[in-house]
């Protein structure tokens, strides 16, 4: 064995920096999360649709990096916006039954679905795959 192989094998695996994502959580069977900024209100707007602050104790991320002290028992945060320019700002992980995320994702297209339909009125564009299109008043061809 080489003196080089022998080195390899005895450090931690190197996982380089753009497979790394900060952002991420084991998230339980049944449960839809995502880090919410802690912006002014915006935790409370979460918690009003059903959302729940996941507890530091009973997750870990996958980088491992939610096991510090300071969120034993409470919140987990993330620091996403330091920086000399901007104060620092925090995410918190919150996470929604997937039925209630389901819903509100379906509702959401409901939405979408019937301001596309105002576009096509004859529903001429939508049977036929396409979206869009122009006519012109004195019924002329554009070139």
């Amino acid at each position: 064995m080489k003196k080089d192989d022998k080195r390899a094998t005895s450090r931690p695996e190197r996982v380089p920096l753009h497979k790394q994502r900060a952002l991420t959580a084991n998230a339980k069977a049944g449960y839809e999360q995502r880090w919410v900024n802690d912006l002014p209100g915006r935790i409370d707007r979460f918690l009003k649709a059903g959302w729940t602050v996941v507890n530091g104790e009973s997750e870990v991320t996958h980088d491992g990096l939610a096991q510090v002290e300071s969120q034993m028992g409470s919140g987990m945060r993330r620091v996403v916006n330091q920086g000399i320019a901007a104060p620092s700002r925090h995410a918190v992980l919150m996470q929604i039954p997937t039925e209630y995320y389901e819903a509100d994702k379906a509702e959401q297209q409901k939405l979408i679905n019937e301001k596309e339909d105002g576009f096509d009125q004859h529903g001429i564009h939508r049977k036929s795959g396409m979206y869009g299109g122009i006519k012109r008043e004195d019924n002329t061809k554009s070139s």
